[in-house]
């Protein structure tokens, strides 16, 4: 029943964005339903619904974290000098037993390999930050291909 819920209010919020001009003739029609109605009923996205009923969802965090260029790059040739990195978390929740961090890819992907070892660092990255911020450990990285329309941890 919670995916009948879940297709439901992505159909609702559609119809109620197009009714306010949120979204241009060429942005609706470039919208892929099917992908983001198989994100809906993912078991990731009831995770994150479950997380967003107690206020533990948090989308498009902003961070800023500074560390050094050995331990950023793994490299004990690298500079000890501060270096600052910023980016925006696409997505994290708090589960009981630890902090979920999920980013979103669009990727033109075959396999899921390609996926991880493109972006391992800058989950690693984001983990990172998070940890520092918020006192709590990331226990599970994820990596959600809208391209293979899968989940894939990392």
């Amino acid at each position: 029943m919670p995916e009948k819920i879940f297709l439901d209010s992505f159909d609702q919020q559609l119809s109620y964005m197009i009714n306010v001009n949120l979204l241009s003739e060429d942005e609706q029609n470039r919208i892929n339903h099917k992908k983001l109605k198989t994100f809906l009923t993912s078991d990731v996205a009831k995770r994150m619904s479950l997380a967003a009923r107690k206020d533990l969802l948090f989308k498009e965090k902003p961070f800023v974290f500074g560390s050094n260029g050995q331990e950023l790059f793994q490299d004990n040739d690298a500079s000890q000098e501060l270096i600052l990195v910023q980016g925006i978390i696409d997505v994290f929740f708090q589960e009981d037993d630890g902090i979920v961090l999920l980013d979103y890819k669009t990727d033109r992907v075959d396999a899921e390999e390609d996926l991880v070892i493109r972006y391992e660092k800058q989950l690693q990255l984001y983990k990172s930050a998070i940890e520092k911020a918020y006192n709590t450990p990331v226990k599970e990285m994820i990596l959600y291909s809208f391209a293979l329309d899968k989940t894939i941890n990392v």
